[in-house]
């Protein structure tokens, strides 16, 4: 899952954390051996979430018929807190 995501650090890309159905632009902030990390787009925290944790990813989204115009869409199981103080 690392080498998937690796192309898209530094942009925004669509999380659904919440098993809604909608999806919350953030920003792939940095990816480690066992987690990759999100910047909150409302909250600004830094959330790491565990590769394990991901239910799907569906890339090329705009042309899979979603109405969200992210390039990756990635659904986890359920929200994983923690922060780093800056």
């Amino acid at each position: 899952m690392k080498a998937l995501l690796t192309k898209y650090v530094g942009k925004y890309i669509g999380l659904n954390a919440d098993n809604s159905i909608e999806y919350e632009s953030v920003k792939l902030y940095a990816l480690k051996d066992g987690y990759f990390t999100i910047r909150g787009s409302v909250s600004n925290n830094l959330v790491h979430y565990p590769y394990d944790q991901i239910t799907s990813v569906v890339e090329n989204a705009e042309s899979g018929g979603f109405a969200y115009k992210m390039e990756i869409l990635v659904q986890v199981k359920s929200r994983q807190i923690g922060q780093f103080p800056k």
